[in-house]
């Protein structure tokens, strides 16, 4: 072997150290392990739409479908379990406007706005445990009729039977947020450029990540409106294809240097 292809060897094993040591950094962290998970979750969605449209609907085709669901379906409690404390985030940045307000700091439109986001994602992530704990039985069995007529309050709010009731807000509650936080990012974009005299440029490193964040939430609006059906396109592969830009976009600005 050549000194050439030996240099050529040890620079591609180097590289994929490389690679698999930063993967690692980036699992490490909990948004990291959120977004590479995520991607595996929505990835199952294109794989079920590609089976649906283009095999024969044989028992052995249809068993590979329910095996697909159940992954995704898996990976999606895998994330519902990492993301236990994410409410708390909404709620704390509450209480810290209520006392910049209240000690006189100045709050902005662009403050105003992310919290709104946060306060929809709060929520969001507090609903979607319920959603989670119906489907695993853990709330009350009793029936809804029962429970209001004998106005059993903690038994009407927290019941299995309402399932379905806490996926639709859970998913109106993220489409409103990511709303929120594209109006907050757009808000940013513009005062950056009239405090540093620019004029939008996609050459502009510092615009380049800001342009791409609101991509990637754009993607995220589109998830959530397919979810909460807030437009007429239900398809499994456009929603999985969203889902998957989403995170890959996060993934590449947060990736660890080496």
């Amino acid at each position: 072997m050549s000194n050439k292809s030996g240099g050529i060897i040890a620079t591609s094993y180097q590289q994929t150290i490389n690679f698999i040591n930063q993967l690692q950094s980036l699992t490490n962290t909990s948004a990291g392990r959120d977004k590479c998970t995520k991607i595996l979750q929505y990835g199952c969605k294109i794989i079920e739409e590609i089976i649906e449209r283009t095999t024969a609907p044989t028992t052995e085709n249809k068993e590979v479908l329910v095996r697909v669901q159940r992954v995704g379906a898996g990976l999606a409690t895998a994330r519902r379990v990492m993301r236990f404390w994410k409410p708390f985030q909404g709620y704390i940045a509450l209480l810290q406007f209520i006392e910049s307000l209240l000690t006189g700091k100045r709050q902005t439109v662009v403050n105003l706005f992310d919290l709104l986001s946060k306060l929809c994602m709060a929520h969001y992530f507090l609903v979607d445990h319920l959603t989670w704990a119906s489907r695993e039985k853990v709330l009350s069995d009793m029936s809804l009729e029962q429970a209001q007529k004998n106005e059993f309050f903690f038994a009407t709010l927290f019941n299995n039977n309402r399932n379905a009731d806490y996926s639709r807000i859970s998913v109106n509650f993220w489409f409103y947020g990511v709303i929120f936080s594209l109006i907050a990012q757009g808000l940013k974009h513009a005062e950056f450029l009239r405090n540093n005299d620019k004029s939008f440029d996609f050459k502009d490193p510092q615009q380049k990540k800001m342009i791409r964040t609101f991509i990637a939430l754009l993607c995220d609006l589109g998830t959530a409106a397919i979810l909460a059906k807030k437009v007429g396109i239900q398809n499994k592969a456009v929603l999985g294809l969203l889902g998957v830009v989403s995170s890959l976009i996060t993934i590449y600005d947060t990736w660890p240097s080496q």
